[in-house]
C-alpha cells in the first residue's frame, strides 16, 4: 500500500475546526487525576497484527468543556506501522514510524517535541487492533483488556482505565468513543477503510 498515492487524490475539506487537539495534548498528559498511577503504554510490534491495514479517521476529543480536531491516516503493512497526523485542510503535523523496535517521530517545524505521540499510537492499538492480538502481547503485565459485545473494557493493576464503545461494522471501519477515566477526556473517532 502506498500512502503518497492516496494523497495525491484525497484533499482534506476545511470542515475541521481551527484549533487541534495537539495543541493542548502537554496539558491533557500532566493531569492524571489522584488515585491514578498509570505508566505509557508499551507499543505493539506492528507484524503481530499480521495484517495489511489502511484507515482514515477524524478524531475529535472533549476535555475541560472544550473540544479539539484532527485527522489521521494510519497504514500498517509489511510490519511496520506509519500514522499521518493532520491539522485543519490538510496540513502536516507529524509522521510517526514504529516497526516494532524502533519509534521514530518527524514533527513539522513549529511542532512541539513535548507532544506526547506515543501515547496516542499506544491509545489507538487498544481501540482498534483485535482482542487476540492484544492478549497475547499483553500476558504477564499489569495490563488487561476485557471485551463484551460492543464494549471493551482498559484495566491497570486492575483499575478501570478506559473504556471503548464501538458502532456497528468492521473492527477498523467502526465508529468508536473512548473514554479516559485516568485523564478525565474522551475521544470520537471515525474511520474510512481505504483501499
Amino acid at each position: 500500500m502506498a500512502m503518497n498515492k492516496r494523497l495525491s487524490w484525497y484533499r482534506l475539506p476545511g470542515i475541521l475546526l481551527a484549533t487541534t487537539i495537539l495543541s493542548s495534548c502537554v496539558s491533557v498528559n500532566e493531569r492524571q487525576l489522584p488515585g491514578y498511577q498509570v505508566p505509557e503504554f508499551e507499543l505493539l510490534p506492528p507484524a503481530a497484527l499480521k495484517e495489511d491495514v489502511g484507515v482514515l479517521q477524524k478524531v475529535n476529543v472533549r476535555f475541560d468543556d472544550r473540544e479539539y480536531q484532527y485527522e489521521s491516516i494510519i497504514e500498517i503493512s509489511d510490519g511496520r506501522l506509519k500514522m499521518l497526523l493532520l491539522r485543519p485542510w490538510g496540513r502536516r503535523i507529524a509522521e510517526l514510524n514504529y516497526d516494532g523496535d524502533e519509534f521514530k517521530v518527524v514533527r513539522e517545524l513549529g511542532v512541539s517535541d513535548k507532544l506526547p505521540f506515543r501515547q496516542m499510537l499506544g491509545t489507538m492499538q487498544m481501540i482498534f487492533w483485535p482482542m487476540r492480538v492484544i492478549v497475547q502481547q499483553l500476558d504477564e503485565t499489569m495490563w488487561r483488556v476485557v471485551e463484551k459485545e460492543n464494549i471493551r473494557e482498559i484495566y491497570y493493576n486492575e483499575l478501570l482505565i478506559g473504556v471503548v464503545e464501538y458502532g456497528a461494522g468492521a473492527s477498523w471501519s467502526r465508529n468508536v468513543i473512548y473514554s479516559n477515566l485516568p485523564y478525565d477526556y474522551s475521544i470520537t473517532i471515525s474511520s474510512i477503510l481505504l483501499d
